[in-house]
């Protein structure tokens, strides 16, 4: 028999990512009921615009936004993290990100 351990306290996203991750996270029907919520240990910033948000036709497009989104809040690219269900969903905002001179 195997020992489920659950790792959800979040010590790096702010309070305002792991709420929006639990509101996602609880449309999941697949997800068994022994999952615990995520833990933030990083406080709500307060800040209005920290999330945002749009509906897209390609995965390249959603992409461009991201990087051109990161560009004009003129942020630095390692203070900034993108966010996808898949490892293989990364490859789009990758060359975004490079094609701005964000990596």
């Amino acid at each position: 028999d195997m020992e489920l351990v659950q790792l959800p306290e979040n010590y790096r996203c702010r309070g305002e990512i792991i709420e929006l991750a639990n509101r996602l996270i609880r449309h999941n029907k697949l997800r068994t009921t022994e999952k615990r919520p995520l833990l933030a240990h990083r406080p709500i910033s307060g800040v209005d615009d920290i999330i945002r948000y749009d509906e897209f036709d390609d995965p390249s497009e959603e992409a461009a936004f991201v990087a051109n989104d990161i560009l004009a809040r003129g942020r630095d690219a390692s203070e900034c993290v993108v966010l996808a269900r898949t490892n293989k969903l990364l490859k789009w905002p990758a060359q975004a990100l490079e094609a701005v001179g964000l990596t």
